[in-house]
């Protein structure tokens, strides 16, 4: 249920919607982060940024409709452009239409919590030091929850998802609900070390496509990037059940891909080491899966696949 509030403030440049609520609490001068916020949303008991909808994204978008309008809320204060041409057709259509059923609807990709940079909140210090000189207040920018990114957008520091003295992570948003100011910790305030980011070129690739996704990705379909890989592969189609040389074919592209892996990707931007990741039956970073059986991955896992097989500039010559 929808609540109107004509105090909610107005989301700022490339905010989260989730990050205007953290706000409006912050004015509120409250302690108790459920209780305050459920005079907005009922559904505000998880607000982690790995969901690419929930609920309550519907509930404060409704706040700004009539003066942003839906086209704006969704491709700058949401991830959604950015897991777009991953969503099977029917999210994609709900998300750019903006209708009632979204008010209902919960869409997050299959094993999301394999991916570490997922869930927690993060942040960049010189990012928080200019917002709270020109706006009073530190926020939850979009591009920082990019879970295939590790540094900023703006200053190619290395994004923070905790400190690095506490280990404080911000994730519920229940008992810090902002990015610190000036570096300082807000639960043991000690002050952290900005980092500059140098990374591998394939780091590189994936920060420099996902950025552009957010910028651009509702424009993509689903179907030119599946129907590529699967060219490039060979089947149109695979059939539902693998039967001899097949079934060889398929394990040797898996294979093949597992090798090309680097062990640096799977250490920084998954939960599981790579035993974990290919020996279970997770379809995570299982090609046949998310080429031929639909799988709604994450966008990380669609990209390596990407660019293991040499489709680098799909992303970016789609929006060409």
């Amino acid at each position: 249920m929808i609540m109107c509030n004509r105090y909610l403030p107005a989301p700022l440049p490339h905010e989260h919607l989730i990050s205007v609520l953290a706000r409006w609490f912050d004015y509120k001068g409250s302690r108790d982060f459920l209780n305050t916020t459920r005079n907005l949303s009922d559904n505000v008991t998880t607000l982690s940024p790995a969901t690419v909808w929930r609920p309550v994204y519907w509930d404060l978008s409704q706040q700004f409709i009539d003066t942003l309008g839906w086209k704006k809320i969704i491709r700058e204060h949401t991830l959604a452009p950015y897991y777009s041409p991953f969503l099977k057709p029917q999210y994609k259509s709900m998300l750019l239409s903006g209708g009632e059923p979204l008010s209902q609807t919960r869409i997050q990709p299959v094993q999301q919590n394999l991916i570490r940079l997922a869930k927690p909140w993060r942040w960049c210090s010189c990012c928080a030091s200019e917002d709270y000189e020109l706006f009073g207040t530190t926020y939850w920018h979009s591009f920082h929850q990019l879970p295939s990114v590790l540094t900023c957008y703006k200053h190619n520091t290395v994004l923070r998802s905790h400190c690095p003295y506490c280990l404080f992570e911000y994730q519920h948003l229940r008992r810090h609900w902002l990015p610190p100011i000036d570096g300082h910790c807000r639960e043991c305030g000690e002050q952290e070390e900005v980092v500059s980011g140098d990374f591998p070129q394939l780091f590189q690739w994936l920060e420099s496509t996902s950025f552009e996704l957010l910028r651009r990705g509702l424009e993509i379909s689903n179907e030119s990037l599946i129907g590529a890989m699967r060219q490039k592969l060979g089947p149109e189609e695979l059939p539902n059940r693998l039967f001899g040389s097949q079934r060889k074919e398929v394990a040797q592209w898996q294979c093949e891909f597992e090798e090309w892996l680097p062990d640096s990707v799977i250490e920084t931007f998954y939960t599981k080491g790579r035993e974990g990741l290919f020996n279970n039956i997770g379809q995570v970073l299982r090609l046949s899966s998310i080429i031929y059986r639909d799988r709604m991955a994450p966008p990380l896992s669609v990209l390596l696949m990407l660019k293991y097989l040499g489709l680098d500039s799909l992303v970016t010559d789609s929006l060409d």
